[in-house]
């Protein structure tokens, strides 16, 4: 090979380097999982908390996980575990109130029988921003 295509081929080798870089630098690497925004909470064993409810309803795991992947104040109140998604009601300080929210939740995640303007009032409350 001559000089003009061992420049031809380091220039190559360069751009691809630094588009590598610029690439590596915006996407946070290579391989790994994609870094989650920094207001997304994760608890390893969520299943044993017992201000946690799994969000079982497909369209409310959608909404969820869409808040999640938005972040602000909604993204406060879902928690990950694994695959699974949670609502979080740690914010509420009675511990009455927030067994009962559970409670509600809990039920209505079953397909049980809830009165709706509680359901209302507690969805309001969880999510007011």
């Amino acid at each position: 090979m001559d000089t003009t295509n061992w420049l031809i081929f380091g220039a190559i080798l360069a751009v691809a380097g630094v588009v590598a870089l610029v690439l590596r630098r915006s996407w946070g690497g290579f391989g790994g999982p994609p870094a989650l925004p920094p207001n997304i909470r994760e608890i390893a064993d969520a299943d044993n908390v017992p201000w946690l409810v799994r969000i079982e309803q497909p369209y409310v795991r959608q909404a969820a996980e869409s808040a999640l992947r938005r972040g602000g104040p909604v993204a406060q109140r879902v928690v990950r575990s694994g695959d699974n998604v949670y609502f979080a009601f740690d914010h509420i300080a009675d511990a009455a109130e927030r067994q009962a929210a559970v409670d509600l939740m809990r039920r209505m995640q079953t397909g049980q029988d809830v009165d709706m303007r509680a359901a209302l009032r507690l969805a309001r409350e969880m999510f007011k921003v």
